[in-house]
C-alpha cells in the first residue's frame, strides 16, 4: 500500500460513492473498485458495506480512515518540512565571533534580524580568537565566522566585509592629550602602551604595529590584556593607552577618553566568512540577509562622547 491508494480510501470514503469518487480522482470506476478489494484482501476485512447507490465504512475501515488521515497529514508535514529545510528555513547555524566584534552595533541587529525572520534555525554563537575560529571554520565546527581581516589562506575562504569602522586612541583618566580634539600616532611615542595577544586579531594588531611604525616609533607594551574590551579596562585603570575600534568607544566612557586619529587615521574592517564553495541553503539563507541588514546601514552611535 502506498500513500495514493490511502488517498483512494480516503476520497471513497468522503464521497460515499463509487462513480463521484472516481470522478473526483479523475480515474475511472473499475480501477477504484479493484483497488479497494485489493486493500480488503491485504487487510483481510471488509472496509465498506455496498449499498445500491453508495457505501459505508464498517468498524474496520473506520480505523483505518482515522489511521490514515494521521499518516497523509504526516506525509505532508514531512514534505513540507523538507522544503523548508531546501529553502534554508530549518536547520543549526554555528556563528564565531572575534573578540570585541560583538559590541559593533551591526552583530546584535544581525542576530535580532535572524532570529526574527528564521525562529527555526538554532543558533549556536561562540566568541573565539581569529586564527582558532578559521581553523574551525575550515574543519566544519562552524559555519559562519565574523572576523578582522586580513587572515591566513585566504584562498579557502569567501570573505566579504560588511563594515569599516574608524580606529581611535583611547587615553587613561588625567593624560595630557584628553583636552585635544585629535592626537597624533606621534605624540604617543613615548607613552606605554596597552594591547591584546596578537592571536586574538592579528589582522588589527598588525595594523596597529604597522601605523605606530609609519609615525617613526615601535610602540612600548607594557601590559598585554587577555581581550581588548580589557585592554580599555586597563587604560581606565591608568595603566597606558590603546587604539581600539570606535565601536568599543561605549566601555569606560567617563574615564577613558576618545579621540579621532590625526595624523595616520585608518578603519578596521568587519567580515563575514564562510568555506569557499559551501551549498548549505541555511549558510546562503543568513549570507543575504547579512548582506541585506549591512548594505541598509544597520548600525547605531558607534563612539561616546568625548570626554
Amino acid at each position: 500500500m502506498d500513500f495514493r491508494h490511502l488517498h483512494y480510501f480516503m476520497t471513497l470514503s468522503q464521497e460515499r460513492n463509487f462513480r463521484r469518487a472516481a470522478h473526483k480522482l479523475g480515474i475511472s470506476q473499475p480501477p477504484l473498485s479493484q483497488l479497494i478489494m485489493r486493500l480488503e484482501q491485504e487487510y483481510g476485512h471488509k472496509l465498506f458495506i455496498r449499498h445500491a447507490r453508495d457505501v459505508e465504512l464498517t468498524d474496520a475501515g473506520r480505523i483505518l480512515l482515522e489511521g490514515a488521515r494521521s499518516v497523509l497529514a504526516l506525509a505532508r508535514e514531512t514534505r513540507h518540512q523538507i522544503e523548508r529545510v531546501g529553502q534554508g528555513e530549518i536547520g543549526e547555524l554555528a556563528i564565531g565571533f572575534t573578540p570585541g566584534i560583538s559590541f559593533h552595533p551591526l552583530i546584535p541587529a544581525l542576530v535580532r534580524r535572524w532570529r526574527r525572520e528564521l525562529p527555526d534555525i538554532e543558533l549556536k554563537l561562540r566568541q573565539a580568537p581569529t586564527d582558532e575560529l578559521c581553523t574551525a571554520l575550515f574543519s566544519g565546527t562552524e559555519d559562519i565566522v565574523l572576523i578582522r581581516p586580513p587572515v591566513e589562506a585566504p584562498q579557502a575562504l569567501t570573505l566579504k566585509v560588511l563594515e569599516y569602522e574608524e580606529m581611535r586612541i583611547a587615553l587613561p583618566p588625567e593624560h595630557r592629550l584628553r583636552q585635544a580634539a585629535q592626537v597624533g600616532l606621534a605624540d604617543l611615542a613615548d607613552e606605554p602602551f596597552v594591547l591584546w595577544p596578537r592571536f586574538l586579531a592579528p589582522g588589527l594588531y598588525d595594523a596597529i604595529i604597522q601605523r605606530c611604525f609609519s609615525a617613526g616609533f615601535t610602540p612600548r607594551i607594557r601590559f598585554e590584556a587577555p581581550e581588548k574590551a580589557t585592554a580599555i579596562a586597563f587604560v581606565a585603570a591608568g595603566l597606558g593607552v590603546t587604539l581600539t575600534p570606535a565601536s568599543l568607544c561605549q566601555i569606560h566612557p567617563g574615564e577613558v577618553a576618545y579621540r579621532p586619529i590625526a595624523d595616520a587615521p585608518f578603519s578596521a574592517p568587519i567580515a563575514i566568512a564562510t568555506r569557499r564553495g559551501e551549498r548549505s541553503p541555511v549558510i546562503h539563507r543568513f549570507l543575504k540577509l547579512t548582506h541585506q541588514l549591512a548594505e541598509a546601514g544597520a548600525r547605531g552611535p558607534l563612539c561616546a562622547p568625548a570626554g
